[in-house]
Protein backbone atom coordinates (compact mmCIF):
# COMPACT_ATOMS: atom_id res chain seq x y z
CA UNK A 1 0.00 0.00 0.00
CA UNK A 2 1.31 3.43 -0.88
CA UNK A 3 0.37 6.83 0.43
CA UNK A 4 -0.97 7.69 3.86
CA UNK A 5 -3.21 5.24 5.64
CA UNK A 6 -6.43 6.24 7.33
CA UNK A 7 -6.19 6.95 11.07
CA UNK A 8 -6.15 3.90 13.33
CA UNK A 9 -7.78 3.79 16.76
CA UNK A 10 -7.20 0.82 19.07
CA UNK A 11 -8.27 0.25 22.64
CA UNK A 12 -6.21 -2.53 24.19
CA UNK A 13 -7.16 -4.02 27.52
CA UNK A 14 -4.42 -2.40 29.58
CA UNK A 15 -5.67 -3.56 32.97
CA UNK A 16 -2.94 -5.16 35.09
CA UNK A 17 -4.92 -8.42 35.16
CA UNK A 18 -4.93 -8.67 31.35
CA UNK A 19 -1.21 -9.35 31.03
CA UNK A 20 1.25 -7.67 28.70
CA UNK A 21 0.74 -9.74 25.54
CA UNK A 22 -2.27 -7.81 24.28
CA UNK A 23 -0.55 -4.45 24.73
CA UNK A 24 2.66 -5.75 23.11
CA UNK A 25 0.75 -6.88 20.01
CA UNK A 26 -0.95 -3.50 19.91
CA UNK A 27 2.44 -1.78 20.05
CA UNK A 28 3.65 -3.78 17.04
CA UNK A 29 0.58 -2.71 15.07
CA UNK A 30 0.95 0.93 16.13
CA UNK A 31 4.63 0.99 15.18
CA UNK A 32 3.90 -0.21 11.66
CA UNK A 33 0.79 1.95 11.18
CA UNK A 34 2.44 5.13 12.51
CA UNK A 35 4.99 4.94 9.70
CA UNK A 36 2.25 5.88 7.20
CA UNK A 37 -0.67 7.34 9.15
CA UNK A 38 -1.82 8.46 12.59
CA UNK A 39 -2.27 5.73 15.19
CA UNK A 40 -4.31 6.54 18.29
CA UNK A 41 -4.29 4.27 21.34
CA UNK A 42 -7.02 4.74 23.92
CA UNK A 43 -5.76 3.92 27.42
CA UNK A 44 -7.25 4.15 30.87
CA UNK A 45 -5.95 7.07 32.92
CA UNK A 46 -2.84 6.48 34.98
CA UNK A 47 -1.18 3.86 32.76
CA UNK A 48 1.90 6.00 32.17
CA UNK A 49 4.33 3.14 31.51
CA UNK A 50 2.18 1.79 28.70
CA UNK A 51 1.61 5.33 27.40
CA UNK A 52 5.37 5.94 27.16
CA UNK A 53 5.78 2.75 25.13
CA UNK A 54 2.95 3.73 22.79
CA UNK A 55 4.54 7.13 22.20
CA UNK A 56 7.95 5.54 21.64
CA UNK A 57 6.33 3.35 18.95
CA UNK A 58 5.00 6.48 17.22
CA UNK A 59 1.45 6.33 18.53
CA UNK A 60 -0.66 9.04 20.09
CA UNK A 61 -2.21 8.29 23.47
CA UNK A 62 -5.82 9.23 24.13
CA UNK A 63 -6.78 8.88 27.80
CA UNK A 64 -10.19 7.43 28.53
CA UNK A 65 -11.92 6.90 31.84
CA UNK A 66 -14.94 4.87 30.82
CA UNK A 67 -15.49 1.11 30.88
CA UNK A 68 -15.15 0.52 27.13
CA UNK A 69 -18.88 0.78 26.52
CA UNK A 70 -20.37 1.60 23.12
CA UNK A 71 -21.38 5.02 24.44
CA UNK A 72 -17.81 5.67 25.58
CA UNK A 73 -16.48 4.66 22.16
CA UNK A 74 -18.91 7.03 20.44
CA UNK A 75 -17.71 9.89 22.69
CA UNK A 76 -14.09 9.06 21.92
CA UNK A 77 -14.68 8.95 18.17
CA UNK A 78 -16.52 12.26 18.38
CA UNK A 79 -13.56 13.81 20.22
CA UNK A 80 -11.12 12.60 17.54
CA UNK A 81 -13.23 13.66 14.55
CA UNK A 82 -11.70 16.63 12.71
CA UNK A 83 -13.60 19.89 13.09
Amino acid sequence: MTGPWAPLLVRPDDAPSAGAGHVMRTLALVERWAATGPAYVALASGRSRVARRVEAAGGRVVEVDDDGSAAGLRRLLGDLRPA
